[in-house]
């Protein structure tokens, strides 16, 4: 998927040890999601994903342009006195959820692989399996129905 991120605002947090940006956010397709988002926003400030956190994706009705908030700590450890601990446990969920679809998908791409050269060994032993999966020829179609015209509508009186 390809995204691009184009500042439009940076703030210093001398206290807390962090940078505010807002971007705007111009993509193809679905909206990305707020890793792959996080990981652009730590390529372009300059830091560590892990030092991200991804305040609020605004993306614009039926459009593929959008904007986000995002606040770049210094290091982990003020991050984690930082940020809020709602937005810490949706990203480990997120990411827990996005690591259990990656195994889930290799299992069934391993899965998936000893079958389908089963399959094909299968067939190319067996011939009436062969004549099986050809082609068959169509039956020619049967003549459309003629349709009757329809009666005249009466005029209606005035």
């Amino acid at each position: 998927m390809l995204m691009k991120l184009k500042e439009m605002e940076k703030k210093e947090n001398i206290m807390l040890d962090s940078t505010r940006y807002k971007f705007s956010l111009s993509f193809d397709g679905a909206t990305p999601s707020r890793t792959d988002i996080s990981s652009a926003v730590a390529k372009a400030a300059g830091a560590k994903p892990a030092q991200v956190s991804i305040e609020k994706v605004y993306a614009v009705f039926g459009k593929t342009a959008g904007y986000v908030t995002a606040m770049v700590y210094g290091n982990d450890e003020s991050k984690k006195l930082a940020e809020q601990d709602h937005l810490a446990q949706r990203i480990a969920k997120a990411e827990k959820a996005q690591a259990d679809a990656k195994a889930k998908a290799d299992e069934a791409k391993k899965a998936e692989s000893p079958k389908e050269a089963s399959k094909e060994e299968a067939k190319e032993s067996d011939p009436e399996a062969k004549k099986a999966d050809a082609p068959k020829p169509k039956a020619k179609d049967a003549p459309a129905e003629e349709k009757k015209p329809a009666a005249p509508k009466e005029a209606k009186k005035e």
